[in-house]
């Protein structure tokens, strides 16, 4: 099956005879069937996590940066201008590029100082357009400001933003945006790691200490995904040129044998999660008895 391009679907949207607000969302309800076909296939083939994760991350991000040109069209043949200031941002998994078959969509709209109509417009236009079409997705709209604010009161915002990714708009003020939130959100690293230990342990407890619960959940529980997402989080906030799994190699944190291992394990612990998003078409996590059996065969 080919790589499934927005492009085509929101080429030709005044064909359709419908008003913009259902012709975009119903081109990428069309977009997103063939990229959940597409996955569901490169799932069955590819047998790695990864490479599924990676493919959904970046066809979503195709699908942005379309859905963000397509406003600043709407906004031009309007009458009105377009704005620097103004950073969409890929947030959480899909900042990582580590989005599994239904992960939800988790975006930042960053602008500079005062909501405008042109701020307002891209924010509006974003999240109804992928809501209508059925995405479940998460956006906020913020300053850099409202971001350092919420982080100091909220570790998880803290992490979230640590490891955003450009996707598309202003890339000088994004880089402002990055560098503002190292300086004062990160300003004692070792304070950062603690809580980050902390988080772990109360998860831990909540979910289940054991590396042997009967019924898992491969996100939350204990070796599983936000393990990983933990030492990836206290690896960014201690070395700031850190950026992806590779680096972990790179920067001497594991050995090569070491490194080998934990791509092994990663990559299982997300073709399991595929898999489970694949048998409930939806978002699902946990491992109950109801589905090992299907899971153990389907991934052989």
């Amino acid at each position: 099956m080919s790589i499934p391009v927005i492009d085509i679907r929101l080429d030709d949207l005044g064909a359709s005879g419908l008003p913009l607000s259902r012709a975009v969302p119903a081109a990428i309800r069309v977009y997103l069937e063939e990229c959940r076909g597409y996955l569901a296939e490169e799932h069955r083939h590819s047998k790695s996590g990864r490479i599924v994760n990676e493919a959904n991350s970046d066809l979503t991000d195709r699908l942005v940066r379309r859905l963000f040109a397509l406003a600043e069209e709407v906004i031009v043949a309007d009458g009105g201008k377009l704005e620097s200031d103004l950073s969409v941002v890929a947030v959480g998994g899909y900042a990582r590029r580590e989005m599994s078959i239904h992960s939800d969509v988790d975006l930042l709209i960053l602008y500079r100082n005062e909501l405008t109509p042109y701020v307002t417009t891209i924010a509006e236009h974003l999240q109804y357009w992928l809501w209508d079409a059925g995405l479940t997705v998460g956006c906020a709209t913020r300053t850099i400001e409202d971001t350092v604010a919420m982080g100091r009161e909220d570790v998880t915002v803290r992490t979230t933003v640590l490891t955003a990714r450009f996707l598309c708009g202003d890339g000088e003020f994004f880089h402002d945006f990055a560098n503002t939130i190292r300086q004062e959100l990160l300003q004692d690293v070792s304070v950062f790691i603690g809580e980050q230990v902390d988080l772990l342990e109360k998860r831990h407890r909540a979910y289940g200490e054991s590396l042997f619960l009967l019924q898992p959940n491969v996100k939350e529980g204990a070796g599983a995904l936000r393990d990983y997402h933990a030492a990836y989080w206290v690896a960014r906030g201690a070395q700031p040129s850190l950026r992806n799994l590779d680096d972990f190699l790179h920067f001497g944190l594991l050995t090569e044998g070491e490194m080998l291992e934990f791509r092994e394990a990663l990559n299982f612990l997300w073709r399991v999660r595929n898999e489970l998003h694949q048998m409930a078409g939806r978002a699902n996590d946990q491992m109950s008895f109801e589905v090992q059996e299907q899971v153990a065969e389907a991934i052989g």
